[in-house]
């Protein structure tokens, strides 16, 4: 057994937490310098260094990999792309910016290969076990007291481990400057390095026939804890708190993450390094719940003694307010369409958003008549009339939610366009917030299916009017649907859906709503949000048309007020099987810059405006295929489909005043316009 030695030197801690830093091994071994038998020169100034040379292999240094590397005439290589040190004097150990970083310090001091000497590499060996050898033979130290004195030795890079080898044959001791030297390696940062016993200094050391290796430490820890509800707000589990399943915690602002089990337990299994643990910055900024411990809602954590023990790493959640609150949403799933043989796909969420758990409850769905069911998963518990009642006695802690899914088809007489609407609606004993216990979805019938498409649903807005113009307030939320379909030739086991959010948005709003499948919402807090469909098992199209469909819903708010002229998209990225990326369409919501005109845009108009009993809305591009108007307060008051380039919707009904009109376009467009309406003379 080699004499073992784990040196880790760690200095500004908070300078490379959350990056993937390589925790290295150094001990020594036995002398066997390699010899290569088709090497490639490397011709070198005094105090120079050369171009990139391949190495022939992806090589990891310090949680990165590299392809390239740059060789010194003074001893060293870098993975740096840019200008290397030329500074020839030792006048300080690592880890220190004085000393050339990300680098491998061979035997690094004041060599002159101008006055002898050769230095030259080869990449030997096949994948996946190849070597690459760096040799210099016999090259003299720097100055004419130490021209005669040479330096040989030898760096090998495996590919396998990314293990790194340096093999010294010999290294002299010349009275001058020369006699400072490192052997050791420091990461890009200088923050961090590995020294090879006794020479990490700037006093005098000498070497002969000797080897050391530095590897890559790759013993598996496990950090682990829990989400807990911590409704006294002490930081204790208490007998009246309670774990919280279903809570994702973030590893390195997105290296990895995981949520809690049905525990409330969460575990991660790493290497030997430092890392960041952060609970998911969707539920850090809840309405109703503050992470109270630790107090900035992440832990850091140094991982580097075998038998120590890294669990406890507790998140405490407190709520403002006991309550339960049951939040419902429907969305679709596929497009819809008429007549029997086209079985049609709604899906209904239901979810605790309260603290206290909610111990049974009751969800209804009403359709309209065209609508026949086929059957639901699970099976209803009652009908009347056109509204079925689902009713559930288990318990629903907070975070935790239950699916229902309608199958259903549409009466065959159906015009196409046709505006179909769910309307569900959930009930406990109690509702803290009875707002968000009832939804609507509405489709047309018969429209064409997109597959992997981004559309925006509704907006919730608080108008105000403010100078003829319709502004919104940064309490505006977004809400948008992504559909996606597995195209590919195989079964789909996984979709990863990345959407960057704008700065327009509020980036730690994001909530999800509803998904087809079980789904992770990552939030990564950089504007970076990932919906995980991990163990989705999507057959493709041709296999399976409607199960080969999913989809998710998620609401955004804003942070800013939209202006006149204004507009606002979104796309997102559609990853299959972590191989295969598809980007949706954009979803752009339009501002017109002037209200009260004809034009929204050069493609469509509406007039008059005022009107007393009626408005045309011309629309040349053919793009339009519905209209909602809304009062003053923000609340529907009217919908109707558009099926030709000119049509009149009548609005002698309403009261005059001031109202807004939505109109959506066929590819998830909305364009706002406000109305006026004036008493008829």
């Amino acid at each position: 057994m080699y004499l073992r030695y784990l040196f880790t030197l760690l200095f500004l801690v908070e300078s490379f937490l959350g990056i993937s830093q390589s925790i290295y091994e150094v001990y020594s071994i036995p002398f066997s310098p390699l010899v290569p038998d088709q090497t490639i020169g490397i011709p070198l100034l005094d105090d120079n260094y050369s171009n990139s040379i391949s190495i022939g292999f992806p090589f990891k240094f310090f949680g990165n990999s590299y392809t390239t590397l740059r060789v010194s005439a003074n001893g060293f290589v870098s993975f740096n792309s840019g200008s290397l040190s030329t500074n020839y004097i030792i006048s300080d150990t690592i880890p220190s910016t004085a000393v050339p970083s990300n680098s491998i310090l061979i035997t690094y001091f004041d060599l002159n290969p101008v006055a002898g000497g050769e230095i030259n590499y080869q990449t030997i060996g096949e994948a996946p076990n190849r070597i690459f050898v760096l040799s210099y033979n016999q090259v003299a130290l720097f100055g004419s007291n130490c021209i005669n004195t040479l330096y040989t030795g030898q760096l090998q890079l495996y590919e396998n481990k990314s293990t790194i080898e340096i093999h010294i044959t010999s290294k002299e001791i010349c009275n001058s400057w020369t006699n400072r030297a490192l052997e050791g390696i420091q990461n890009s940062t200088s923050t961090i390095g590995y020294s090879v016993p006794g020479r990490n200094t700037i006093n005098p050391w000498e070497a002969f026939n000797d080897a050391w290796r530095f590897e890559i430490d790759t013993t598996i820890y496990s950090i682990s804890g829990r989400v807990i509800a911590d409704i006294n707000g002490n930081c204790f589990l208490d007998s009246s708190d309670y774990t919280i399943p279903g809570q994702v915690i973030i590893l390195n602002n997105g290296l990895d993450y995981t949520a809690t089990n049905n525990q409330g337990s969460y575990s991660f299994e790493v290497l030997n390094s430092n890392y960041q643990l952060k609970f998911n910055t969707l539920q850090e900024n809840l309405p109703i719940a503050d992470v109270v411990c630790p107090t900035d809602a992440f832990y850091t954590v140094q991982v580097n003694t075998p038998d120590s023990v890294y669990s406890l790493y507790d998140f405490y959640i407190s709520p403002d307010t006991f309550c339960i609150d049951p939040r419902v949403f429907i969305s679709p799933v596929g497009n819809l369409q008429s007549c029997v043989g086209n079985e049609n796909h709604q899906l209904i969420s239901v979810e605790n958003y309260g603290f206290e758990p909610m111990v049974g409850y009751t969800v209804s769905c009403t359709i309209p008549n065209s609508v026949t069911i086929i059957n639901t998963i699970p099976e209803y518990t009652s009908q009347n009339g056109q509204t079925y009642t689902w009713s559930f006695t288990d318990t629903l802690l907070y975070g935790e939610f239950t699916s229902i899914h309608i199958f259903d088809s549409l009466a065959c007489d159906l015009v196409d366009s046709s505006l179909i609407c769910f309307h569900v609606n959930a009930e406990s004993i109690h509702d803290c917030d009875p707002s968000n216990s009832q939804a609507d979805i509405c489709q047309y019938s018969n429209n064409l299916f997109i597959p992997n498409h981004i559309q925006l649903l509704d907006t919730l807005p608080i108008i105000q009017f403010v100078d003829n113009l319709i502004e919104y307030t940064t309490d505006t939320w977004y809400t948008y649907r992504i559909e996606f379909q597995n195209t590919s030739p195989d079964s789909t086991h996984r979709i990863i859906i990345r959407d960057e959010i704008i700065s327009f948005f509020d980036r730690n709003s994001v909530e999800l709503l509803s998904s087809s499948h079980p789904c992770k919402l990552i939030n990564l807090g950089n504007g970076s949000v990932l919906f995980d469909f991990d163990d989705i098992n999507l057959p493709n199209n041709l296999q399976d048309f409607y199960s080969s469909i999913g989809n998710l819903v998620f609401r955004v708010k804003s942070n800013q007020v939209l202006l006149p002229g204004a507009s606002v998209s979104n796309y997102a990225t559609i990853k299959l099987n972590d191989i295969s990326s598809i980007q949706t369409n954009s979803a752009t919501i339009h501002k017109p810059n002037i209200l009260g005109i004809p034009d929204l845009n050069s493609e469509f108009s509406i007039y008059p405006n005022p009107t007393a009993d009626f408005i045309n809305i011309i629309d040349k591009s053919s793009q339009i295929n519905r209209i909602q108007i809304f009062d003053i307060e923000g609340k529907k008051i009217q919908e109707s489909s558009i099926s030709k380039s000119k049509s009149q919707i009548q609005v002698s009904h309403l009261r005059a005043g001031i109202y807004l009109i939505k109109l959506f376009s066929i590819n998830g467009e909305i364009y706002n316009q406000k109305l006026i309406i004036v008493n008829p003379n």
